[in-house]
């Protein structure tokens, strides 16, 4: 499935000419939360990926992404080149859930931190392998 999804993506690009934005193919490597009481707990394996695009001046096209929430936080993280690495930052309000992410992600892996304002995680780490494509 993720070899169709790559495919479509890159060929349907790479009939484009005027599209040299980088492309990150990212997959889950580990991640972990940290409870209220200051307990940690690691975050179930993921089988799924992300592939984004980058957008200028800040943004990151979702071309896929696992499941609802991660498409949200990506669509609202604003980002920031600095040399190879792109730096993101965003305030997302889920329902009752009020949370700051930030991402930091270059050609070898995406690093993604959040603080919780509120809720029974204080916080959340999750790293993923990444690839840039194009």
């Amino acid at each position: 499935m993720k070899l169709v999804w790559m495919a479509a993506v890159v060929g349907a690009l790479s009939l484009s000419s005027a599209n040299s934005a980088p492309i990150w193919d990212c997959s889950f490597a580990s991640g972990w939360g940290i409870d209220r009481n200051g307990a940690k707990t690691p975050i179930p394996s993921e089988k799924d990926f992300s592939l984004r695009e980058f957008s200028p001046p800040d943004k990151m096209l979702v071309l896929h992404a696992p499941g609802e929430l991660d498409k949200k936080v990506f669509d609202i993280l604003r980002y920031e080149q600095v040399g190879s690495t792109y730096f993101g930052h965003g305030i997302i309000k889920d329902g009752a859930f009020k949370m700051t992410v930030s991402e930091v992600l270059n050609d070898k892996e995406s690093v993604l931190t959040v603080i919780f304002e509120a809720g029974p995680q204080a916080a959340m780490v999750k790293t993923s392998v990444c690839e840039r494509i194009q």
